[in-house]
């Protein structure tokens, strides 16, 4: 009872206030709005409900969504449901595409924690792990190159068992340094020797021509 009687005084307090023909009862529990926009926050709306500051529901239904679909929206903020095979990047237009459980880009490059760099199809920051292999599928050959036309770096190929890796030295590996020099069971190539052996070495033939 008291709580129809507050309910009561509030809808006398916005009848005093705005047009009684504006807001009205409807089943003596619900209370809506028959003319204009409503602003709260805000003196002059631009959409049926405008407001200038945060909403909290305990839940949120738009007309239009089914199973499976995303929300997103345009360039000016308008949202609408689309397919969650289309919404990646922002609608049917968007670069990214799906084939059945596959995801693929269809133009451009694409840049992980950074911008990609001009001419770099996939440019990551940071570590790319695969469980299987790395494959160069080309008809030409395929190109592994580290550093830059700047800075000369060290390429380390080492084996994480047993606690090695790059820049550990508790397990040998192979490395090649920025002159391609290539050292085996070293983690330094040394810049005089074109090939060097830290350990046996074990060949069916071995053809040495101008040599000393």
């Amino acid at each position: 009872m008291k709580k129809q009687i507050l309910y009561t005084l509030f809808i006398l307090l916005i009848t005093n206030v705005v047009d009684a023909q504006t807001w009205s009862l409807s089943g003596r529990t619900d209370i809506y709005y028959n003319a204009g926009k409503v602003g709260i926050g805000i003196t002059n709306p631009s959409t049926t409900l405008d407001v200038s500051g945060t909403i909290s529901a305990t839940g949120f239904k738009m007309p239009g969504g089914q199973n499976g679909y995303v929300l997103t929206s345009d360039a000016y903020g308008n949202g609408t449901w689309v397919a969650a095979s289309g919404a990646i990047g922002g609608g049917s237009d968007s670069p990214w595409n799906t084939s059945g459980s596959n995801l693929y880009y269809s133009t451009g490059n694409v840049g992980i924690g950074k911008v990609s760099s001009s001419g770099i199809r996939l440019d990551v920051n940071g570590k790319i792990r695969t469980n299987t292999e790395l494959n160069f599928a080309s008809t030409v050959n395929g190109l592994i190159s580290f550093g830059s036309t700047n800075t000369g770096k060290t390429l380390l190929l080492k084996s994480l068992y047993g606690g090695g890796g790059a820049g550990k030295t508790s397990m040998r590996g192979m490395s090649i340094d920025k002159w391609g020099n290539v050292g085996i069971g070293t983690d330094d190539a040394n810049d005089s020797n074109a090939l060097e052996v830290a350990g046996k070495t074990k060949t069916e033939s071995l053809q040495i021509t101008n040599g000393v």
